[in-house]
């Protein structure tokens, strides 16, 4: 869930991560009890969720839409601190939102609510996805057996594997924690406080200085000891030359 503009106006966005199917509302303001408004509309539609991500603004960390989803039994997510990215797939809703407005207003007067359903509706039952064959809303209403997934990057934390974390507030590195959980993008760490989720952008892998000295101290063993031969010439060599000597005595014998 997000909240996007154009235009000056607010547009509440919730985006099924699963179907993509689009819930959009255009409220006067961003505060919880716009957002409040908001949630109902998407319950009216497809009912209540089992949980709700949002970004970290003030009003999805208010007490008062903490108190109204714990009420109704929803678990409320919010991202990853200072990471945008974590909210990539309501961003591109809102960008095909976007897209579908301009294609059908052509940038010409207020936005209305009706409008603003009209963009809603072409994009959950007439967009056709070219990999299902199938639209948002079939997706959202009707079950449809998913493709097997592949298997995930995501590895688990060896018990020596340790990280540093940059603070983005103070730009200074902190640690070292133990990594649990190292996946594609993302690093879970143990920070004594509570399990914490890192962008890898801010890990640096951190070693302690024990196995510094220890790798350090280890020496490559030397070859056994042979005996010098730094004027001998090889017997190859040596056994050449008594044939050449031979050979040219008995060509020659008066010499």
């Amino acid at each position: 869930m997000d909240v996007t503009h154009l235009k000056g106006q607010c547009i509440h966005v919730t985006v099924d991560t699963w179907s993509g199917f689009l819930m959009v509302t255009l409220q006067p303001g961003e505060s919880s009890a716009k957002v409040i408004q908001h949630l109902w509309h998407c319950f009216s539609v497809s009912g209540l969720p089992l949980e709700i991500k949002t970004d970290n603004g003030p009003a999805y960390t208010s007490q008062t839409l903490t108190h109204f989803l714990r009420d109704l039994g929803i678990r409320h997510v919010t991202g990853i601190p200072y990471n945008p990215q974590g909210q990539a797939i309501v961003e591109r809703a809102n960008l095909t939102l976007k897209a579908i407005l301009a294609k059908q207003k052509r940038g010409k007067g207020h936005l209305t609510q009706s409008e603003l359903d009209t963009a809603v509706y072409t994009h959950n039952f007439l967009h056709v996805s070219k990999n299902s064959h199938t639209t948002p809303a079939m997706r959202h209403f009707v079950t449809i057996p998913r493709q097997p997934r592949k298997e995930s990057n995501t590895q688990a934390g060896n018990k020596d594997t340790w990280a540093m974390v940059k603070d983005m507030a103070s730009g200074k590195w902190k640690g070292p924690y133990k990594i649990l959980i190292w996946g594609p993008g993302y690093v879970c760490v143990s920070t004594g406080k509570g399990d914490a989720w890192i962008p890898i952008r801010r890990i640096r892998r951190w070693k302690p200085m024990s196995e510094t000295v220890e790798t350090q101290e280890v020496e490559t063993p030397e070859s056994p000891e042979t005996p010098e031969k730094d004027h001998a010439p090889p017997e190859s060599a040596a056994n050449s030359f008594n044939l050449a000597a031979q050979r040219e005595s008995s060509t020659h014998p008066n010499k």
